[in-house]
């Protein structure tokens, strides 16, 4: 209701596997946190390939599991012997079917017959879904501002991608 509100667009909420699109042309298809909670995502990224309009496209934001921040998590978890276990349990969900990284969110899209017109890698947010605070959230922060400086970069990837 906000988007409707906010942009005066026609705005579908739904289940993507299952929604009856009746051949209707959208200039966006917008993945948010979903991709990696499907069974099969190039499957999902193929059936609404045909819904994108000639000159639009499908975003997707989706954790970064090679990310400077979860490989952090996974050191804790290893060099403590499982004992700090809760960064993990919170990056590596165990709703997420698959774990994403840039390279595999790549693979994924062009396997289902996408272009990659953009990615951008964005920094994690504690804030954003208030998992962390205080000295946390800063702990979090400062390793996201050095995650820039390692190959797979900050916590989040956001790929945009048009059908072929």
């Amino acid at each position: 209701e906000n988007a409707r509100q906010k942009t005066g667009s026609e705005i579908i909420a739904g289940d993507i596997l299952h929604a009856d699109l009746k051949g209707d042309k959208f200039d966006v298809i917008v993945l948010l946190d979903l991709i990696e909670h499907l069974q099969d995502p190039v499957e999902a990224l193929v059936n609404y390939r045909d819904n994108i309009k000639d000159d639009g496209a499908v975003l997707v934001f989706t954790p970064n599991h090679s990310s400077f921040i979860a490989r952090i998590a996974q050191l804790l978890y290893t060099i403590s012997l499982g004992a700090i276990k809760k960064p993990c349990d919170e990056i590596f969900d165990c709703l997420h079917v698959i774990f994403f990284d840039r390279h595999t969110l790549r693979k994924t899209l062009k396997k289902a017959g996408y272009e990659i017109t953009g990615t951008k890698m964005i920094a994690y947010r504690p804030e954003r879904r208030n998992l962390a605070t205080g000295l946390t959230a800063t702990i979090l922060r400062w390793i996201e501002q050095f995650s820039q400086f390692f190959p797979n970069g900050p916590f989040r990837v956001a790929m945009l991608a048009r059908p072929k």
